[in-house]
């Protein structure tokens, strides 16, 4: 498991505008993760959702069309979108605690503690919800941007305590979307 070091939160966040300014309208999220992801949650009884990282929306509107739901992203720097709002995804909002039926986020690798990151997304999952957290071979990268990489056994690791299942793809990226519930 590597982290990047920031000297500061400002240094954190002038990091990830850079990424989000070069490349404003970049999808990472395949048209297949979230078809597997809406096939999950196919008998659930499911009614809003919240997408962090989400930079151009794109999550926000596939899910809402596939799974007929409200759904709201967060970004540090949003388009303008008019579902996603700023929002640093560390910071709990306490009006969204026990609120959430299904959050997803394939940004974890952008989280400078990604710890606090899924207690923080744990805590915002309604009793029924479910957190879907994707990682693919790309999130073992580390650098400024991309400030936690890890395995994916070092990512099942961290999340251990609250995975419920797992979603694994067929695809060049190997990516597997873990399903995490509140204990």
């Amino acid at each position: 498991m590597k982290k990047h070091k920031y000297k500061s939160n400002e240094e954190y966040i002038e990091a990830q505008l850079s990424k989000t300014t070069r490349h404003p309208n970049k999808v990472f999220v395949l048209p297949t993760t979230i078809d597997a992801i809406c096939d999950y949650l196919h008998d659930e009884d499911i009614e809003n959702g919240l997408c962090h990282g989400v930079r151009s929306g794109a999550e926000v509107d596939n899910f809402t069309n596939k799974l007929d739901i409200d759904v709201i992203g967060t970004d540090l720097l949003p388009n303008d979108h008019p579902d996603v709002i700023k929002h640093d995804f560390h910071i709990q909002k306490p009006e969204w605690i026990n609120h959430f039926d299904m959050i997803y986020s394939n940004s974890t690798d952008h989280s400078h503690s990604p710890e606090q990151c899924i207690e923080t997304w744990i805590e915002q999952l309604s009793d029924k919800g479910f957190l879907f957290i994707e990682w693919t071979t790309y999130h073992q990268n580390c650098n400024n941007v991309d400030c936690f990489g890890a395995t994916l056994e070092e990512y099942e690791k961290l999340m251990e305590k609250y995975i419920y299942g797992r979603i694994e793809l067929d695809d060049k990226r190997k990516t597997t979307v873990f399903v995490l519930r509140r204990k």
